[in-house]
């Protein structure tokens, strides 16, 4: 079950980083100081935001479905 878990949260990583990397890159490429940075920048913000939310959705399942019956 463990394994399911971490692999479904790939599944979930990879679009989430697919679809913000190109916001955060344009919002980024907005400040003048960061322009020369911008691709890099944007593709870390999305990076943090799917390992955050990874995170939970890891956490989470795990909790209640691996390890239901653990008191």
């Amino acid at each position: 079950m463990f394994t399911l878990v971490s692999l479904a949260g790939i599944l979930i990583r990879i679009p989430i980083i697919t679809l913000l990397h190109g916001p955060f890159t344009s919002l980024f490429g907005l400040l003048p100081a960061l322009q020369p940075y911008a691709a890099r920048l944007g593709e870390n913000a999305a990076l943090a935001v799917s390992v955050v939310v990874v995170m939970f959705w890891n956490f989470f399942a795990n909790r209640y479905w691996t390890y239901n019956d653990i008191e």
